[in-house]
């Protein structure tokens, strides 16, 4: 029958009109695959910054070109209720995705660019006096751990109660920059939240919630930031034989006078003795291995006294027996 050909040929421009609708991403803007056929990890309207730094301005992602894989982008402030929505003018730039992905990794906040006004913060304050509707302030009962080490990320759980969907967490100081939490999320009674303490100044530190209508909870002096713990990059020789009297060479980090020297396995200790730290980098401890220990893996572990803080055990040490 000859509706056969023209039913097919039908059929075809049907399905090339779809796929054609299906390339369509995102809230604004093309958001398709870009030409190294990775997805692009925002979309228009994401607020984004580096890692643990949240203040103003943040970048406002408005949109995404494939041809280019380059993102639109401009400044997006805080309002004076302290959330993300306003810019100062109409200016944008064209960036990278690949470098704005990498230098600016943290999704903090998402809004609809086109509700996002173009003003002063004086214009938003007057729109914003409003009679309040803020919620009860939040309240903290504890933090765990209460310090950590510079030096690392250190993860905590701060427990109490009104805490809401959005609110943020900080660490500050008198003297010293603030740090603003990542990876933050919460209940009602508890928060749990990153921070990024790799480049932090040892002392104390208040911490502070704070929720999405501005109001706050402070607790004084509530976390402490320690000198940055020892790590263990190698160690030399790494095996040893029951009976035998060894001098292990340990190379690493943040080591100090004094300092000791552990080996570990199922409870059972064995003490490195005549601990000599040679700089912050590099110590040795003599090692004499009791003829009837436990044969196997053993973790090694440094620990800076005055510091009263140990590395962790990722660097092992093997002892076998005589036979």
């Amino acid at each position: 029958m000859k509706w056969f050909p023209l039913a097919a040929a039908f059929l075809i421009v049907m399905l090339l009109l779809v796929a054609g609708c299906s390339d369509q991403q995102g809230e604004e803007g093309d958001n398709g695959l870009p030409p190294s056929d990775h997805a692009p990890r925002f979309v228009a309207g994401d607020i984004v910054s580096k890692i643990g730094v949240q203040e103003e301005p943040l970048w406002l992602i408005l949109g995404y070109d494939n041809t280019t894989d380059t993102y639109t982008r401009a400044f997006i402030y805080k309002k004076i209720d302290g959330t993300w929505g306003y810019r100062k003018d109409s200016r944008s730039d064209s960036y990278p995705r690949a470098d704005m992905e990498k230098l600016y990794p943290v999704k903090v906040a998402h809004v609809k660019v086109s509700l996002v006004p173009i003003t002063s913060q004086n214009t938003l304050a007057v729109e914003t006096t409003a009679p309040s509707t803020a919620g009860p302030a939040p309240e903290i009962s504890g933090i765990t751990p209460n310090s950590g080490p510079s030096g690392v990320y250190n993860s905590i759980d701060i427990t109490g109660k009104n805490f809401v969907s959005g609110l943020s967490v900080t660490l500050a100081g008198a003297s010293s920059p603030t740090i603003q939490a990542v990876n933050v999320g919460n209940t009602n009674t508890k928060i749990t939240a990153v921070f990024d303490l790799l480049n932090a100044t040892p002392g104390l530190r208040d911490l502070i919630v704070t929720n999405p209508d501005g109001q706050s909870a402070v607790l004084t002096n509530g976390f402490t930031i320690n000198n940055p713990a020892p790590a263990i990059g190698n160690i030399n020789p790494v095996i040893g034989t029951a009976g035998a009297t060894l001098t292990i060479t340990i190379s690493g980090a943040n080591f100090k006078t004094p300092a000791q020297v552990y080996f570990v396995k199922n409870g059972s200790e064995i003490d490195g003795g005549n601990v000599q730290v040679k700089s912050t980098t590099l110590l040795t401890a003599v090692l004499v291995i009791p003829p009837d220990v436990e044969a196997g893996t053993w973790g090694v572990i440094v620990r800076n006294v005055a510091d009263n803080q140990n590395s962790t055990t990722l660097r092992k040490f093997t002892i076998q027996n005589k036979t």
